[in-house]
């Protein structure tokens, strides 16, 4: 639903000749519930009014969000439909994502900033997701940290489970990736981080888990 109120005025000069006309309009968007009032707004041949002109927005007003209540994705995957497709995913839900194309970006952008959750895709030009996953688990040694990883991977074939296990990733999503599946796994590690404080690892509840084989 979409409804407005407005009124205008006209300016008149001493002859009685028309100098120009201020409008004040109120705007309602029924689902985004915002309220945007503008005004006085010129028209064409009115003076310029003093001052800014007033917006005033409800999201606008409301605080930032803390840092407790989303996660720092980095998604690294080639393909750019996937790349749009979770990066609307993971923003629609209130987390802050970042986008990298190869395997080389992706620890580039490690060095950088720290991540709650990496989603790797396996097979990138340049370097492979196992081969990131190898670096990231080479820098780690000797410290505490530990970076989740979270394959994605198009092919779902025996062995493919063990062979990211073996590369040091701690679980994986198939393609195409399902909203639930991944939102699970958002939810999952969200939670986690609120309750320990510390980065989660995937677990069965989340991003279908991998075990080596009994």
């Amino acid at each position: 639903m979409v409804w407005d109120t407005t009124w205008w005025r006209r300016w008149e000069g001493k002859c009685g000749w028309r100098r120009g006309s201020e409008f004040h309009f109120t705007v309602r968007l029924g689902n985004l519930e915002e309220v945007i009032e503008v005004g006085p707004t010129r028209a064409l041949g009115s003076q310029r009014p003093k001052g800014a002109i007033p917006l005033i927005v409800r999201n606008s007003l409301q605080k930032a969000p803390s840092p407790e209540d989303f996660l720092r994705v980095l998604v690294a995957e080639d393909n750019q439909v996937n790349q749009l497709l979770v990066r609307r995913f993971i923003e629609k839900r209130g987390h802050r994502v970042v986008v990298v194309a190869n395997g080389h970006e992706a620890l580039e952008a490690l060095k950088k900033e720290n991540y709650d959750l990496l989603l790797m895709d396996i097979q990138m030009p340049e370097m492979d997701g196992l081969q990131a996953t190898a670096a990231i688990r080479e820098r780690e040694k000797g410290s505490a940290f530990h970076q989740t990883v979270i394959a994605l991977t198009a092919s779902v074939m025996e062995g493919d489970k063990e062979r990211c296990l073996a590369g040091g990733m701690d679980g994986y999503l198939s393609k195409p990736i399902r909203p639930q599946e991944l939102n699970e796994l958002l939810e999952f590690h969200l939670a986690r981080r609120r309750e320990t404080g510390q980065i989660a690892v995937a677990t069965e509840e989340c991003a279908k888990p991998l075990s080596p084989k009994a």
